[in-house]
């Protein structure tokens, strides 16, 4: 719910420095809840996952799950980049650069 009241922004900013100081409150009501949809201000939605299994079952589905808006927003400052590519196109740039980040 949008409100233009000043208290509740610095409601919200108290408790988004809360977090920051000590997230593990908000990590377990996260993990304990079902995985969170959010408006993120700017017209999309966020999804909030707080366990792996939310995770993995994201991450594996790209057909519904993409990164297209980190390369709505960082592709101009900073050029194509492998977090902004869903499927295919990552999974072929990712091939190159693995073996890089394995022991």
């Amino acid at each position: 719910m949008e409100t233009n009241d000043p208290s509740d922004f610095h409601e919200g900013l108290a408790q988004a420095e809360e977090a920051a100081i000590n997230p593990h409150k908000e990590w377990d009501r996260g993990r304990a809840e079902p995985p969170e949809v959010r408006d993120d201000g700017f017209g999309g939605r966020i999804l909030n996952l707080y366990r792996r299994d939310h995770t993995e079952a994201v991450l594996r589905n790209s057909a519904v799950f993409s990164t297209r808006v980190v390369a709505e927003s960082m592709t101009p400052f900073m050029g194509p980049l492998m977090l902004g590519m869903d499927g295919d196109e990552h999974t072929a740039y990712r091939g190159l650069v693995s073996r890089a980040f394995r022991s």
